[in-house]
């Protein structure tokens, strides 16, 4: 199936965890078995159906858990500044660049996102209800958000804060952010590392 630039555009909003996931970023094929994801949307998710798959998407589209996260980034308290002060150091960029970030919402858009697919590799939506998520995740990403920077720092705040280890998913990032190959994505012929660069974010 060819992909327009718009429906690529909206894929690139989950690249992230697609590239960590080792799913094509760019590409809408089955990656894996369809069981395998029907499992982990249940054990993980709570999706068994077409009904709780409209649940659970809808919930991250309206960004539930990254404003309670929220709450919790706007504390300046010695474990929220050192999760700050990691990303800067990771990313290498300044610390103020992260300071300015005050919402962690690219965490539930780019999950929105892989989820959205997983549901349709599953069955459990169709083509067509994917691609007005993806489209819907797209617009409110880009109504919130200023640059694919911000974007992939506000995705670090929140899946840290809410107690996922940086260093499982850095690397991928930062070949992301950088749009730099590194000697694994070369090893795992990972194609479309560029994406943040190409697509524009708005």
């Amino acid at each position: 199936m060819s992909l327009s630039n718009q429906q690529k555009r909206n894929l690139a909003f989950g690249a992230m965890l697609s590239y960590y996931n080792n799913e094509p970023i760019l590409e809408i094929k089955l990656k894996g078995k369809k069981e395998d994801h029907k499992k982990q949307l249940n054990t993980y998710w709570g999706v068994h159906d077409h009904k709780s798959a409209l649940e659970r998407l809808e919930k991250l589209l309206n960004l539930e858990n990254s404003l309670e996260i929220d709450i919790l980034l706007k504390k300046s308290t010695p474990e929220i500044n050192k999760i700050k002060e990691t990303i800067a150091n990771k990313l290498k960029i300044q610390f103020s660049e992260v300071l300015a970030v005050k919402s962690s919402y690219a965490w539930d858009i780019c999950r929105f996102i892989v989820l959205a697919k997983w549901c349709y590799w599953s069955g459990y939506i169709s083509s067509y209800e994917m691609w007005n998520f993806t489209i819907e995740g797209t617009e409110k990403a880009s109504n919130i958000g200023d640059n694919w920077k911000e974007y992939t720092i506000s995705f670090l705040l929140g899946r840290t804060i809410q107690g996922f280890e940086m260093e499982s998913i850095i690397n991928e990032c930062k070949e992301l952010f950088y749009s730099k190959r590194s000697t694994k994505s070369w090893f795992l012929g990972v194609k479309d590392i560029n994406v943040h660069k190409k697509y524009n974010f708005k």
